[in-house]
């Protein structure tokens, strides 16, 4: 008979303990956006239970080495911000990419080379950290021209994703719909 009441309560002390871990888990979602600002105006799920979605790492000025350096010297706590994130969304690279296409296009699939090896480099860092989701937005041709190294440079980054298992976003096409 003790063994019969001993194992109701424990199974009723179990029971609790699970209502009220239930009643009290914070279903809200920590969202770190980096890069440009594609990352911001990526449309999420508007269902979606936000606690904080956090820019601060968010500039038009930021080159994909800039990130990688801020990442990797872990400048301004952002390791702290990455361990919080429930969901990472990046963009970064397109104001580099169209920077460079307008001044200089010398050898410039090793330098989109280069900006894959560094997204891989970033991507090796952000994946030590537990996330449910992470975004990576492509690269966006503000140019309108020289199509042919965008799709070289996005489908090299969605690759990229991919062997992550992070979900590739194409900038090219529309994000939300209304």
């Amino acid at each position: 008979m003790k063994k019969i009441i001993f194992i109701l309560s424990l199974f009723l002390i179990c029971y609790a303990c699970y209502f009220i871990y239930n009643k009290t888990k914070d279903n809200r979602y920590y969202i770190l956006s980096v890069g440009d600002e594609l990352a911001i105006n990526t449309c999420l799920d508007t269902k979606l239970n936000i606690k904080e979605h956090n820019t601060h790492f968010i500039s038009n000025d930021y080159r994909l080495i800039d990130l990688l350096n801020i990442v990797t010297y872990n400048e301004e706590s952002i390791h702290e911000l990455l361990s919080l994130s429930d969901i990472l969304i990046i963009s970064i690279g397109t104001n580099e990419i169209n920077y460079k296409l307008n001044n200089d296009t010398y050898e410039i699939y090793t330098y989109l080379n280069n900006m894959i090896n560094n997204y891989r480099k970033l991507l090796d860092i952000i994946s030590r950290y537990d996330y449910k989701k992470v975004y990576i937005i492509g690269i966006n041709n503000n140019l309108n021209n020289k199509e042919d190294l965008f799709i070289y440079l996005n489908y090299k980054l969605k690759k990229l994703s991919n062997s992550y298992n992070y979900t590739y976003i194409d900038s090219n096409i529309k994000i939300c719909k209304k």
